[in-house]
């Protein structure tokens, strides 16, 4: 099959990308990846083809201040924080969704697969499923999904494990809400507009995870804060050397229709495989 992989220009989200694609590689798919042009070497010395993302949805690895000067003036806090995402995460979308138009025109894959930061496959996650390829998403960080006690995503919170923690967890959720959430937004979906979408009402990374087609995760510490996760996507909580099982899991996942019961799943050779899947 061919399989576009769209990644997010940062060497934290490329390296778990080239992984990925070594090893579809190794069982016969052909991989495109769409990313940062500081990468073209190595991707290509993989094997792999190579597609470079706009400059201006693009990073500069050697001084990533240059691009974004406030970064380094800015203390941190929540509003650091919303900057951040802003500037590298909402702000890219419009040339990261035209640019991988172009590709998926070019390639014309059998799967698209990004991973979840990589924000530029909402608009095509939101629009018709009939007029898009399968899209798979993997987790790179954190797993980006409500957590359970409440507490906001990227703060590092330990989970609360009494009334009292849960409710600091709701003052510090109530305050990044007024100052990240809701800005970014207002901001994301401006661009949203822009390409006649209609608004979206959860976080976007969160939003992401939820409408791919099947989400996978390659490190059990993302279920930080997650005990009793269930959700529609299949998801993968795995130990490092079950890894070169995931994508043919995934792939055959895809072929499914997403309809896998849990005693279709294909054998794993190296014993169970920690696998949740909730239907709806």
């Amino acid at each position: 099959m061919k399989i576009v992989i769209a990644t997010t220009p940062a060497p934290g989200h490329v390296n778990p990308m080239l992984g990925i694609a070594r090893i579809l590689m190794t069982e016969g798919h052909e991989v495109v990846a769409f990313t940062g042009s500081a990468f073209k070497d190595r991707i290509e010395r993989s094997g792999a083809g190579f597609r470079p993302i706009a400059p201006s949805a693009d990073q500069d690895l050697v001084d990533p201040f240059s691009k974004y000067p406030e970064l380094k003036t800015l203390p941190p806090g929540l509003e650091l924080l919303r900057v951040v995402i802003q500037r590298l995460f909402i702000d890219t979308i419009p040339a990261q969704h035209e640019g991988l138009q172009q590709v998926l025109r070019q390639v014309q894959p059998d799967i698209v697969m990004g991973d979840d930061c990589f924000l530029g496959l909402l608009p095509m996650l939101l629009g018709p499923r009939s007029k898009r390829p399968p899209i798979v998403c993997f987790g790179t960080s954190i797993l980006h999904w409500p957590r359970e006690d409440g507490a906001p995503e990227f703060l590092g919170l330990a989970p609360a494990t009494t009334l009292e923690e849960r409710g600091e967890h709701a003052a510090v959720a109530e305050e990044h809400d007024n100052v990240v959430n809701q800005p970014l937004a207002r901001r994301l979906n401006h661009y949203l507009a822009l390409m006649g979408m209609g608004p979206l009402s959860k976080p976007p990374f969160e939003t992401q995870v939820k409408l791919a087609d099947a989400f996978y995760i390659i490190d059990g510490r993302a279920f930080h804060g997650h005990q009793q996760l269930q959700y529609r996507a299949v998801v993968f909580q795995l130990r490092e050397e079950l890894l070169p099982d995931i994508p043919g899991i995934v792939i055959q996942y895809i072929r499914a229709g997403g309809n896998f019961l849990e005693d279709q799943l294909p054998e794993c050779p190296f014993g169970k495989t920690e696998l949740f899947i909730a239907r709806i």
